[in-house]
């Protein structure tokens, strides 16, 4: 359902059809006039052919004008092989969006801008007080309208929280220069910020974003209380109290991020281990709610020594709402640096990378409660020799499963040539050029 529709069957009287109308027209045209596109392209990819939004007339603005609300929709496509751009009507906005949002600010009480898209530029939005609110639409199906409509009605409060970092600037995501065709090459993407992926980048430099990761507005407010942690080598169990102190029936999203001590391995300053969404919670109630962890969730991979590790020291719990909110509830302490899984080498990059560098964080001082744990009291688990040891066998026209014969159902140009069956392959042995693949 289009927004259009959800906000008509929400009961809702749109008084911009006018703009709407001609938006149509515009687009229509341009859709006619495009020779770049393929059908594939058009179908399968739901690439439509750019063009800037046209620029809202007074003529459109007077028609709407029995209206104190204006919904400002701002849509991008995106998809398989077909990356956002550093432009402007792509990851920024376009100079008539930016007119139009200040055309709509300047004749109606309030604006709200909806994102009918991925990661865009909000530097500009959230800075203009005159915007009164913005919703992430995403992408989000077919019930989108519906969705959205409940949401600006307050019949649902929203309780979605980003998995994505809204950066200050482009050039804080660490692969902008070279991501897509940034860099003209396409067919190599080297993830150069190593271990610190998403928003680890971004926390363990301290870099001013506009939103973090997993952040989220509420129609409620809630507070947290009454933590209580139990720990063994096995999990990590917290417990505790959330409540609704609005006036509004709400859900919410209770995260854990786990900052682990400095030793001989590099570290992001925090990262997500657990997380809740409650169950919608009346004004005024409290509702209790358990975060488990797995206690070998909390290691570090050692390249090393193939395995993944637990250094010795304090491993602090930080609970809040999204990543640039949370607090110190507890630390657990590892006496002594702990191989929690060995595993061993099976792959290596074909080329060595210039990773990003990267600062080491202060480590708090935190004196509250500690939750030890013992090396004495864990077992290694040995992963080490668990080698897939399965190959299919293909031929050119049919390739062979245990259970089934099954027969390509379109022609191919290339030659695939019938193989021998090895007992015991692995592809080690590939590496190891014994056998081809």
């Amino acid at each position: 359902m289009s927004i259009y529709d959800g906000l008509i069957d929400a009961g809702y009287e749109i008084t911009s059809k006018l703009w709407l109308d001609n938006y149509d027209k515009y687009k229509k045209e341009i859709e006619k006039k495009d020779k770049k596109l393929t059908f594939i392209d058009k179908r399968f990819s739901g690439v439509t052919p750019y063009f800037d939004v046209n620029e809202i007339s007074q003529e459109e603005l007077d028609s709407a004008i029995s209206s104190t609300i204006a919904c400002y929709v701002i849509k991008r496509n995106t998809g398989e092989g077909f990356d956002r751009k550093a432009e402007k009507g792509d990851y920024y906005l376009s100079d008539n969006e930016i007119k139009n949002i200040n055309k709509l600010t300047n004749t109606f009480e309030k604006v709200i801008v909806i994102l009918n898209t991925c990661v865009i530029d909000c530097k500009w939005l959230k800075e203009n007080d005159k915007v009164s609110g913005i919703i992430l639409l995403g992408q989000a199906g077919l019930e989108s309208g519906r969705a959205l409509a409940n949401i600006l009605s307050g019949k649902i409060s929203p309780s979605g929280r980003l998995v994505d970092t809204f950066a200050l600037t482009y050039d804080d995501y660490p692969a902008s220069k070279t991501f897509s065709n940034n860099d003209g090459n396409t067919f190599q993407e080297d993830y150069v910020e190593d271990i610190y992926v998403g928003y680890r980048h971004f926390d363990t430099k301290g870099l001013d974003v506009v939103y973090p990761f997993g952040y989220g507005l509420s129609y409620a407010e809630f507070k947290l209380s009454n933590y209580q942690i139990e720990v063994d080598w096995n999990e990590v169990n917290l417990s505790l109290d959330v409540t609704n102190s609005g006036s509004i029936s709400a859900k919410d999203v209770i995260q854990v991020y786990i900052s682990a001590p400095l030793g001989e391995l590099r570290k992001p300053y925090q990262e997500l281990k657990g997380y809740t969404k409650t169950d919608i919670i009346q004004p005024k109630e409290t509702v209790k709610v358990n975060i488990k962890i797995k206690t070998r969730d909390l290691a570090s991979y050692d390249e090393k020594t193939s395995s993944w590790i637990m250094e010795k020291g304090k491993y602090l719990i930080r609970v809040g709402h999204d990543s640039r909110n949370t607090e110190i509830f507890g630390a657990i302490e590892v006496d002594e640096t702990v191989t929690g899984v060995q595993l061993s080498k099976q792959f290596a990059l074909d080329k060595e990378l210039d990773f990003d560098e990267y600062p080491t964080y202060n480590t708090e001082e935190y004196r509250g409660d500690i939750y030890p744990l013992y090396k004495k009291d864990y077992v290694t688990i040995d992963e080490s020799s668990k080698v897939s040891k399965v190959l299919p066998c293909y031929t050119a026209d049919e390739y062979q499963t245990k259970d089934r014969l099954y027969r390509f159902k379109w022609d191919t140009e290339e030659e695939i040539k019938k193989v021998r069956e090895i007992d015991n392959a692995t592809l080690l042995d590939v590496v190891d050029k014994k056998i081809t693949l």
